[in-house]
């Protein structure tokens, strides 16, 4: 099947940053993600979730730690699938990960959110109510 004018961009782990007016060439992360990807859906969903937990309403500071979460939750995505598909993670991978979804844990606690189940318990309460108006 051929590619559209636009395909999506497969998304690297540790992809390079070009930052306008950053001179830095070694900054790494996840700068964009496409939402034509699976992975796009992903990060679009659990930033819904998120901010349904909010009622739509977060303020400034709220808004900058669900966008952090989101993006933490990617990178724990993208390895959780690398450790799928390897079998084993490298001695780098095993301390970002670590790293990453102990951040991530910390900035839902600051979120007031405990656990996942959580999550989707919250979720499927606002799905109900919604459907009771």
């Amino acid at each position: 099947m051929a590619a559209g004018p636009n395909p999506a961009r497969k998304t690297h782990l540790y992809a390079r940053l070009n930052m306008p007016g950053d001179n830095k060439v070694d900054r790494r992360g996840i700068a964009h993600v496409d939402a034509r990807t699976k992975l796009g859906r992903l990060h679009k969903a659990f930033k819904k979730a998120l901010l349904d937990h909010f009622d739509g309403q977060p303020n400034i500071i709220e808004r900058g730690i669900i966008e952090r979460c989101c993006f933490l939750q990617l990178k724990c995505h993208l390895l959780d699938r690398k450790m799928a598909e390897q079998g084993d993670l490298t001695e780098m991978d095993s301390h970002c990960y670590i790293a990453w979804s102990n951040a991530l844990q910390r900035s839902l606690l600051r979120l007031r959110i405990r656990d996942i189940h959580e999550l989707d318990h919250l979720r499927a309460t606002t799905n109900y109510t919604r459907s009771l108006r």
